[in-house]
């Protein structure tokens, strides 16, 4: 009877062992698997430079009313200095001569802006960023701005009907605010993906905890079931019993 008993205990022992041990090798692979993703590649070690719109700047110096301070105009009268040449040269010279094209024209020689001092001040602007990457980004956007918006009918009509400078002052400082906004949004796009990276590695290495735990217990049934099975198999040979080649022990 007692025997009928273990082996039905035994037997149902066994099940359980097999099911938790079941259960914990896929969890040991769901939560691993879990974990790899939250090691995934990093966001990068900075923001990107960003990117401006010519439209968003065409839109916001043809809208009624609209006014913007320049931080520096063409009317200054700075004297061109002897710059050493630099990689955004070719930036600094194309929007320089659309500036000093468009403003001649639309002004039938009435107006005129040197295009050496041009180029001056774009740099000084430039290079208000500090950052070499933050200064090309702003020279060439600057460059794909104005050629866009010297293009613009509505841009032109204005220029002819006020000043043809003051409408390039607008279209500079328009385009520095639209600049520095959307270096803003970009870094504060880079610092919430920065923080979503570092929780996300974080709950990867609590879940890799988890996975390694589930193994251990895995291990640790798969080793008492086969101790088990042993200690079951030694109480079935009894003392004295013959072995197979015939001999008593």
């Amino acid at each position: 009877m007692l025997q009928k008993l273990e082996d039905v205990y035994l037997a149902i022992l066994r099940t359980a062992v097999i099911m938790a041990s079941g259960i914990l090798l896929v969890g040991f692979v769901v939560f691993g698997l879990s974990a790899l993703k939250g090691f995934g590649s990093s966001p990068g070690d900075k923001a990107s430079p960003p990117r401006v719109d010519p439209g968003s700047i065409i839109e916001r110096i043809t809208e009624p009313d609209t006014s913007s301070e320049p931080a520096q105009g063409m009317k200054q009268g700075l004297t061109p200095e002897e710059m050493v040449p630099d990689p955004n040269q070719k930036h600094y010279a194309h929007t320089a001569a659309r500036i000093s094209k468009f403003v001649k024209t639309v002004s039938d020689g009435a107006e005129n802006v040197d295009e050496a001092l041009a180029e001056n001040i774009i740099r000084e602007r430039a290079n208000t960023y500090g950052s070499d990457e933050l200064i090309s980004s702003y020279a060439e956007e600057l460059s794909k701005s104005i050629s866009r918006a010297v293009m613009n009918t509505s841009i032109i009509t204005a220029a002819r009907n006020t000043s043809a400078i003051d409408v390039i002052n607008h279209i500079l400082s328009v385009f520095t605010e639209e600049f520095d906004r959307e270096l803003q949004a970009e870094h504060q796009r880079f610092s919430e993906e920065q923080a979503a990276h570092l929780e996300a590695r974080s709950d990867a290495t609590n879940t890799m905890y988890l996975a390694g735990v589930c193994f251990g217990l895995f291990l640790l049934i798969v080793f008492l079931s086969i101790f088990i099975k042993i200690e079951r198999n030694l109480r079935h040979l009894q003392p004295g019993a013959p072995r197979k080649d015939g001999n008593v022990p």
